[in-house]
C-alpha cells in the first residue's frame, strides 16, 4: 500500500524583521505594541533579534527593548552580554529563558529558565486547544502555554496559534488581574485589524515596573 506523506506540523512562533503586533490590556487599560526591529549579535557571536516594546499611556510613550531567538524547537529571551555576579545563574550566563514551543505537543512540561534558584524556577505547561476566542477574532490550532511560577501566587495563561503566533495572555495573582490581546497583526505574509496611531506623546525610555509582566509574554 502506498503511504501518505506525514503531515508537517506549522510552526507557532517566527521572527522576521518588521513583524508588528498592537496588544490591548484590560488590567492596565492600555495599548502597547511589539515590532522586531533589527538583528544584533550576543557578545558570544549569537545573532538575536531586537523587539521594540511601546506602552501608551494618556501622556506618555514608554520605550524599551527585549533580545529574542529560536533554537532547539524554543523561542527565547536573552540578555546580550553574561550575567556579571559571579555566583548567579553559572548554568545559564546570558539568563536566556525559554519562553514557547516552536512546535508544542499537547501535555508537555519544560523548564523556563535553567539555572535559576529553586525559588525562581518557571515551568511551562503545554495544553492543545482546537478554538480560543478573543474580542478580536476566533483562532484555530491553538496552544495554551500556562506559565507555573515556583511560589504559586501568580499565574499566567499565554496563547498562540499555527497561523499567527501569540495572540493573548492572561494574567492572574499580579497587581490586577488582566486580560491582554491582539488588536492588530502584520507579519510577511498577513494582516489583519486597524493598527491605532497615537501622536503627540512624551516618549521616555525605559518601562514601568508594573508593565515589565508584559516582556514574559513572548
Amino acid at each position: 500500500p502506498k503511504l501518505e506523506p506525514k503531515q508537517q506540523q506549522k510552526p507557532y512562533m517566527t521572527l522576521q524583521i518588521g513583524d508588528i503586533r498592537q496588544y490591548y490590556s484590560s488590567g492596565d487599560r492600555i495599548y502597547f505594541d511589539k515590532e522586531i526591529v533589527d538583528t544584533v549579535r550576543r557578545s558570544d557571536g549569537l545573532k538575536v533579534y531586537k523587539a521594540k516594546y511601546t506602552f501608551y499611556t494618556l501622556f506618555y510613550a514608554y520605550i524599551g527593548y527585549s533580545y529574542e531567538f529560536i533554537r532547539d524547537g524554543y523561542y527565547f529571551l536573552t540578555s546580550l552580554d553574561t550575567i556579571t555576579e559571579p555566583n548567579v545563574n553559572i548554568i545559564n550566563p546570558f539568563n536566556e529563558v525559554k519562553t514557547a514551543k516552536i512546535y508544542p505537543k499537547d501535555g508537555e512540561i519544560f523548564l523556563a529558565n535553567e539555572g535559576a534558584p529553586d525559588n525562581e524556577k518557571e515551568y511551562r505547561k503545554i495544553k492543545l486547544l482546537e478554538t480560543f476566542s478573543t474580542p478580536i477574532k476566533t483562532y484555530q490550532d491553538v496552544c495554551e502555554c500556562e506559565i507555573i511560577f515556583a511560589d504559586g501566587s501568580r499565574k499566567m495563561l499565554v496563547y498562540y496559534s499555527s497561523e499567527y503566533g501569540h495572540f493573548s495572555t492572561k494574567y492572574f495573582g499580579f497587581n490586577n488581574n488582566s486580560y491582554v490581546f491582539l488588536v492588530y497583526l502584520k507579519l510577511s505574509n498577513k494582516e489583519f485589524g486597524d493598527y491605532i496611531n497615537f501622536f503627540e506623546k512624551n516618549v521616555i525610555e525605559g518601562i514601568p515596573e508594573k508593565y515589565k509582566k508584559y516582556n514574559i509574554l513572548f
